[in-house]
């Protein structure tokens, strides 16, 4: 059985040699790998670094025009050889054991793996390490009934190892490109393994495309993530899933909507432009659906970490 790991790369010559050998120096498996390098178009050093790898066979690179981190994975998806795909951001890592640990899900076939983040700062210093609260092999429905409300890192695609024939394609161009995705695509599986393990390093550097002061980029965030909310409740609509679970999804999607509202608290521009959008799509509606004690003490539950899941949602992208 193979995984692939995918990696999308802008202008990483500075981390991506970490990102390789963190894959490179895995512990001894029963799965087989490759590593699959897209460089979006990077204008710095990236292809050098990465050039040092490719006399080991299971590394390929590609160099394609910059288009943005969703349509880059979409090319990696299309790439890969692997049963399962594992995307890796190239200024990220993952721990040595990663594939020792998942091996076992692999072989119970398991559609969609699921393991806990370690947040680092820029110098590697741990920030924080959330953890499953929830851990077994059960459905996609029934597991994110059980993630949607207490884990804000739900949507992170790097999270995850997906069977092959389970993935979808994310929105070309667009921001958010996981924020949509991968509630569909945990609702499409028929077996999740949600794991005690801390398996990857996300690293939060300084730069960020959340910071900056072009309101035109803002807009075009913000739209993007409307354009998945709206896609999400339309896509629910037609799954053979509960209506519990469609209520659920609609929580989920207000929870993030909110979330991207506060960080707009000192752009009184696009904060006036975003609540004229909440209130055409009357999101009261879905508050209304499970009562507002009950969201409200879902979004206190992920408190704690909503400054980290906007971040990781936003990506510090230049695309």
């Amino acid at each position: 059985m193979k995984v692939s790991f995918l990696i999308p790369a802008y202008n990483a010559g500075t981390t991506i040699n970490r990102t390789l050998a963190s894959i490179l120096n895995q512990h001894p498996s029963t799965l087989d790998y490759e590593i699959i390098v897209a460089d979006d178009g990077s204008m710095d050093n990236t292809k050098e670094v990465v050039k040092k790898y490719l006399d080991n066979p299971a590394v390929k690179y590609f160099f394609k025009e910059n288009e943005g981190i969703a349509t880059t994975r979409n090319f990696l998806a299309e790439k890969a050889e692997g049963e399962y795909l594992i995307y890796v951001d190239s200024d990220d890592y993952i721990s040595e054991t990663l594939l020792q640990d998942i091996q076992g899900c692999v072989k119970a076939e398991c559609d969609l793996i699921k393991w806990n983040p370690i947040i680092e700062d820029e110098y590697l210093k741990e920030i924080d390490s959330p953890k499953n609260k929830i851990v077994g092999i059960m459905s996609g429905e029934e597991a994110f009934n059980k993630l949607y409300g207490v884990d804000p890192l739900l949507e992170s695609v790097w999270n995850y190892a997906i069977r092959r024939d389970k993935v979808l394609h994310f929105p070309d161009g667009a921001y958010h490109e996981d924020f949509a995705t991968m509630p569909l695509i945990i609702l499409g599986c028929d077996k999740v393994a949600i794991l005690p393990d801390s398996e990857y390093y996300y690293v939060q550097t300084a730069y960020s495309i959340t910071r900056g002061n072009d309101n035109d980029l803002i807009a075009k965030r913000l739209k993007d993530i409307l354009t998945a909310f709206d896609n999400l409740l339309l896509a629910t609509k037609t799954l053979p899933i509960e209506k519990k679970t469609k209520e659920n999804v609609a929580i989920f999607g207000v929870n993030s909507l909110l979330s991207t509202k506060r960080e707009l608290k000192r752009n009184a521009e696009m904060n006036e432009f975003f609540t004229k959008e909440l209130k055409k799509r009357h999101i009261s509606k879905y508050i209304k659906v499970r009562g507002v004690k009950q969201l409200f003490k879902k979004i206190l539950l992920a408190i704690k970490y909503w400054y980290i899941a906007l971040t990781l949602r936003h990506r510090r992208r230049k695309s």
